[in-house]
């Protein structure tokens, strides 16, 4: 009882050192869950103790058909790991959705893993971008022994995760297992970046001879459909027609 509860709390202080990284030094966690009860496997996606930030939703952790779940406590588990090669429905599963007139902008995904003795020895870190077939991130761990992977970052700043403004999901691959018995399992993870209101481009709108540019302008939609503008140089008396394209 007292070895549980000792990791209990060293769970709860890893949890709060990738909060604090994440605003610090990587940007603000938008996503993020320290995976707490006592067999998280059961569910499928797992959603409790979630923290998530409020202009986004999200699927919690889930996994692909290829896999099972397996009793584990603390630590999202499963078994059938064992393909040669990657298989395209073994993964767990992140998606995440921004709300409307909102877009996030990814800086990392950090985890912290942990495999069986028999367990898979590569991971692989893919979104639906590109339909998962590019690597953003890959690691291996080819040990014949149990482990716990050490704080594990995947790097989530290119330009192509910047601005997203619809659905995303990211898979976790992993494959080369010896046993389909072999575990391996997410015992925590988080994802930072920010999550901004949309926008807009500084609009030019031509009257004739003459042109009017306003500065940089902000679109916001409020929950009755209507618009409402801000930003420098914007005329509160200027009537504007907004169609949708």
């Amino acid at each position: 009882m007292m070895k549980f509860l000792q990791e209990k709390v060293f769970k709860k202080i890893l949890v709060i050192a990738l909060v604090m990284m994440g605003s610090v030094v990587w940007g603000q966690s938008i996503f993020s869950n320290s995976i707490d009860d006592t067999n998280p496997s059961a569910y499928n996606p797992y959603i409790i103790g979630q923290i998530v930030n409020s202009n986004i939703t999200v699927s919690g952790i889930g996994r692909g058909s290829g896999i099972g779940g397996n009793a584990g406590s603390g630590r999202y588990n499963a078994n059938s790991w064992d393909t040669a090669s990657l298989d395209t429905n073994a993964y767990f599963e992140f998606t995440i959705t921004p709300n409307a007139g909102y877009q996030i902008n990814f800086t990392n995904f950090q985890y912290v893993g942990q495999k069986s003795g028999t367990g898979p020895k590569y991971f692989s870190l893919r979104s639906s971008l590109d339909g998962y077939t590019a690597d953003i991130y890959t690691y291996s761990n080819t040990g014949s022994s149990s482990a716990t992977f050490s704080l594990q970052t995947a790097d989530l700043s290119a330009a192509n995760y910047q601005g997203i403004t619809t659905t995303i999901t990211f898979r976790y691959y992993a494959w080369g297992a010896t046993s389909g018995s072999g575990t391996y399992s997410i015992n925590d993870f988080n994802f930072t970046g920010t999550v901004v209101p949309v926008v807009l481009a500084t609009p030019e709108f031509n009257l004739g001879a003459s042109s009017l540019t306003f500065g940089s302008v902000c679109l916001n939609q409020t929950e009755n459909g209507s618009f409402t503008f801000t930003g420098d140089n914007f005329s509160t008396n200027a009537t504007i027609q907004v169609a949708a394209l």
